[in-house]
């Protein structure tokens, strides 16, 4: 038997151990935004409003977070709520992935949170 035989033997076997159990994704895609015009135009011309609804959903202060929009600190709040609906949601993920797709692509972000929930109108 040759190494490579061996080395194959090793990684072919099974794990013993019980698989993870799968993690969802996002329904919709960062940029399928423009899918959902009603949405996207919401978040492009008021997204204060669009971003107190999704804290709302998420259970939490509508107006604070609404207005947590507007102040400099609002891509770390905003980071918090995605991480909020990917935890309610199931879908995999980190507060840096949240918190770079924010800084990256505020608008999108909020219509993708906005149509995964589906709540808001």
């Amino acid at each position: 038997m040759t190494i490579c035989s061996k080395v194959k033997n090793v990684f072919s076997k099974k794990s013993p151990y019980p698989p993870e159990p799968s993690i969802g994704t996002w329904d919709v895609g960062l940029f399928s935004c423009f899918r959902s015009v009603s949405k996207t135009v919401l978040a492009l011309c008021c997204p204060c409003y669009l971003f107190g609804k999704l804290a709302e959903a998420t259970e939490r202060d509508c107006c604070c977070y609404g207005f947590l929009c507007l102040t400099p600190a609002s891509c770390y709040v905003q980071a918090i709520i995605r991480q909020d609906v990917r935890v309610e949601q199931e879908i995999s993920g980190s507060i840096w992935g949240d918190f770079l797709t924010v800084l990256c692509c505020p608008w999108c972000s909020l219509v993708q949170e906005a149509r995964e929930i589906q709540e808001i109108d």
